[in-house]
């Protein structure tokens, strides 16, 4: 008896996939997902082809919806070797009709349908394992050693959709905004770019005009094998909760031209909350009006920080082009005149560093550079 003989596979919908080198043509690659179950274990799994079923001789193929139930039936009738499976994580089976390095022979545990694509080849198919590199990854978190509070992803209850990945969400009849690792069109970076963010923002949790970091959220490991016990503390990352801000986003603001906006007071703040960033070794990378949101006392506050130690002279140079767009919104003249000065000398060459604002006066001021 196979050792996957009593096992049962779950396929995930929605997720098979091919990548073609132009529109009506063969996939040179395609692949699904699925979940192999065997007694109290489970395993995530990824199955793919690589290369072309076409024959010389007949240049038909079948279509899309019939090429994915063709890679789900051999998906069904493979016999798995469960000690080649990964624990914790997404193994990727990679056939082709090629044997490169650490290759095997597959092995059916049922035959294939005679009209499968796959029929006439399977008997040449070979397979290596490895781990999937575009899984979603989902960083450890300890729940018991990190100053970060955190919250269970089952406390989250999503309401609106803000942007990608991004949600209001009510916890304890609270609004705050979530943004979560399993975005759409996620990159394996995405993980990496949400976890600085929730360093930067513990380090900057008692900066001024910053958006608030709330909590860590956190859940099992989707892709673990065996069944949690009671002494493990690691969790998962599964994304970051943050303040929520009632009043809408800096280029909200300036579309609609209001004559009571405080420009002054906003480019105060923005340039106060730049400098902590800078302080902290952290810089935005990605400053624009659509990342600068107004609190329920319309402060600016920034947010989406990602890279630490990065170009912070692209910082100022963004900066200036947004005091740059709000002097052409203010009424006053005075505003009007301030702004574009400072918009000039953030958006030169050789721009100067961000020094300590004096809030009693309208100084945002730059230093002179270093």
């Amino acid at each position: 008896m196979s050792n996957s003989d009593l096992c049962s596979i779950s396929l995930t919908r929605k997720t098979y996939t091919e990548e073609t080198e132009a529109r009506g043509a063969e996939p040179r690659k395609r692949w699904l997902r699925f979940v192999l179950r065997c007694s109290d274990r489970t395993w995530h799994l990824k199955l793919t082809f690589q290369g072309k079923l076409q024959s010389a001789k007949n240049s038909a193929f079948a279509q899309p919806t019939q090429r994915r139930k063709n890679l789900e039936s051999l998906c069904l009738c493979i016999d798995f070797d469960l000690s080649q499976l990964l624990d914790d994580t997404v193994t990727e089976l990679l056939l082709s009709r090629k044997c490169e390095t650490s290759c095997q022979p597959l092995h059916l545990k049922t035959p294939l349908h005679p009209e499968s694509e796959y029929a006439n080849i399977v008997d040449s198919l070979w397979f290596r394992v490895q781990e999937d590199p575009y899984r979603v990854r989902f960083p450890p978190f300890d729940v018991t050693s990190s100053s970060i509070p955190s919250r269970h992803l089952l406390d989250i209850k999503k309401i609106q959709e803000l942007s990608m990945g991004v949600y209001r969400v009510h916890v304890d009849n609270i609004d705050h905004v979530y943004k979560e690792v399993d975005r759409p069109l996620y990159e394996p970076r995405d993980s990496d770019v949400l976890e600085q963010e929730l360093r930067n923002l513990e380090r900057l949790r008692d900066s001024e005009n910053v958006v608030k970091l709330i909590a860590a959220v956190v859940s099992d490991n989707p892709y673990r094998t065996t069944k949690a016990t009671k002494g493990d503390t690691t969790a998962s990352l599964q994304g970051i909760l943050l303040e929520y801000l009632p009043n809408g986003t800096l280029q909200a603001a300036l579309q609609t031209r209001k004559s009571d906006v405080p420009w002054l007071c906003l480019t105060l703040q923005m340039t106060r909350a730049l400098y902590s960033l800078h302080q902290n070794g952290i810089s935005h990378m990605d400053l624009k009006p659509e990342n600068v949101v107004l609190n329920k006392d319309n402060d600016a506050v920034l947010n989406d920080s990602q890279e630490i130690e990065a170009r912070k002279q692209n910082d100022i140079w963004a900066l200036g082009q947004i005091f740059s767009v709000m002097s052409q919104v203010t009424y006053s003249a005075g505003e009007q005149e301030v702004l574009r000065e400072i918009s000039l000398l953030a958006s030169a060459d050789d721009a100067p560093h961000i020094v300590p604002i004096n809030t009693s006066g309208v100084k945002a001021a730059i230093r002179a550079g270093t």
